[in-house]
């Protein structure tokens, strides 16, 4: 039976908001912690954070998106949007979450792993 495959890494509980946010690095902790409990995370095969290429974040992203991310880099606090924000860690934990991502695609794709669970910050969804 193929293992699952699971990506986390310490690094993405560095994106941070500096004001109270329902999205934070403690929901992180508490699910990774949750999987350790039970036993899950043993279960699974590691998938490691990347830092992604600026080729592979081109295929999908704009050149001034990675600029203007690349930009918070560095900088205490930036917020992009009404619910989107960055701090000086937040754009080396995006990318190594899309290169760990991408890899983890791969895998399934290829057939080396049957599934993968990605707990990543920043979250996906506002890129």
């Amino acid at each position: 039976m193929k293992s699952s495959g699971l990506l986390t890494d310490p690094r993405f509980r560095e994106h941070r908001a500096p004001y109270e946010h329902p999205e934070r690095p403690e929901r992180l902790a508490a699910i990774e912690e949750r999987l350790a409990a039970e036993g899950l995370a043993d279960r699974c095969r590691r998938v490691p954070a990347r830092e992604a290429t600026d080729e592979e974040l081109l295929t999908v992203h704009t050149p001034e998106l990675l600029a203007d991310v690349a930009a918070t880099a560095g900088r205490p606090f930036t917020q992009l949007d009404p619910d989107t924000y960055a701090n000086a860690a937040s754009a080396r934990a995006a990318r190594l979450a899309a290169g760990g991502l991408i890899d983890m695609a791969r895998a399934v794709a290829s057939g080396e792993i049957a599934n993968g669970l990605a707990l990543v910050r920043p979250p996906g969804h506002h890129a």
